[in-house]
């Protein structure tokens, strides 16, 4: 299967949901970012609100980043508040 199949922006935005279910995480709202808003592929990155409060953002890679330092595969990415996360969600354990 092609890379961009299996490394897309669908394919990160699922392990991130999962993640945050499996956490606890609830009221969760997932919108796109504006371009140009860190390291992400134009159109492909989001952040994630948990009760209307920011604690992370994910994506893809934008090539040219990856370029820089010589990874010529395509790349996911996320960013993770811990400290937001842990005020947010109750008993993560």
């Amino acid at each position: 299967m092609p890379a961009a199949r299996i490394g897309g922006f669908a394919s990160i935005r699922g392990r991130i949901q999962a993640f945050l279910r499996d956490i606890g995480a609830e009221n969760v709202v997932i919108e796109p970012l504006p371009d140009n808003e860190g390291p992400w592929l134009a159109g492909r990155s989001a952040k994630i609100l948990l009760d209307g409060e920011w604690v992370g953002c994910f994506g893809e890679i934008d090539p040219s980043i990856s370029q820089i330092f010589e990874l010529l595969v395509p790349l996911n990415g996320a960013e993770f508040d811990v400290e937001a996360l842990k005020f947010s969600i109750k008993d993560p354990v």
